[in-house]
């Protein structure tokens, strides 16, 4: 795939997605920017990384059993607490 971006002009980005003839994937630099977010420390932290992740929910199957964990600690009341799980 990287070889492909390089050398088509067959393959544009937008916003935030690598876009073909052959269909729609993620940007690869996208994918590596949200490998690399760091554990949070607040909830407004988790709001930011699943706004990021959110576009991409269409790629991800299951993408609400996933991120579950991370929008329970969104709902009032409920205490702070980072988890591996999560």
């Amino acid at each position: 795939m990287h070889y492909y971006l390089q050398n088509s002009v067959n393959a544009i980005r937008l916003l935030g997605h690598v876009v073909s003839i052959e269909g729609i994937w993620v940007d690869p630099k996208k994918i590596s920017a949200i490998l690399d977010w760091k554990p949070p420390k607040h909830v407004t932290e988790i709001i930011s990384f699943l706004g990021l992740v959110g576009n991409y929910k269409r790629f991800v199957k299951g993408f609400l059993m996933i991120a579950l964990p991370l929008m329970k600690l969104l709902q009032k009341d409920v205490k702070f607490v980072w988890l591996k799980k999560c």
